[in-house]
């Protein structure tokens, strides 16, 4: 049975060299720093922490955003509420109207009706001729005799 061969550590000298290459010739001065296993760019804990700055600002405007968009949303629900809750209570108060003006024109109608007929009757009486009275002479009495 064969022996297991343990992994080899790769090595990187040629990936170092090539990115030493392309920072000298885009005139960075620092290179890749080696030593504990965390290589990094040379002056990139300055610009790591300003970046962090700059994240820490970036989550602060993102929670007040959300308070922002919270309080705004809860008002905006707010005033739908209110306008349907208004809504309601006009539609019951309309309804409550239709009824009294329902019977007001009902009224209006009756009163309408009684007065054309009042002025019918009074019309058709007018034009009617009076009765034509004649009046005849009573027996007159008789003379005396004497």
């Amino acid at each position: 049975m064969p022996e297991a061969v343990e992994p080899q550590e790769p090595d990187y000298s040629i990936l170092d060299r090539r990115i030493s290459r392309a920072l000298e010739q885009r005139g960075v001065e620092s290179g890749i720093v080696t030593g504990d296993g965390g290589g990094h760019i040379g002056g990139m804990s300055d610009r790591v922490s300003k970046l962090e700055g700059a994240m820490d600002g970036v989550k602060h405007a993102q929670t007040s955003l959300l308070a922002v968009v919270s309080i705004v949303g809860g008002v905006a629900l707010a005033v739908v509420a209110l306008i349907a809750t208004l809504q309601i209570f006009t539609l019951t108060e309309i309804g409550g109207i239709e009824d009294t003006i329902r019977e007001e024109f009902r009224a209006l109608r009756a009163e309408s009706a009684a007065q054309t007929s009042a002025i019918a009757n009074a019309v058709t009486a007018t034009k009617q001729q009076a009765p034509q009275v004649i009046l005849v002479p009573g027996p007159y009495p008789a003379p005396a005799q004497q």
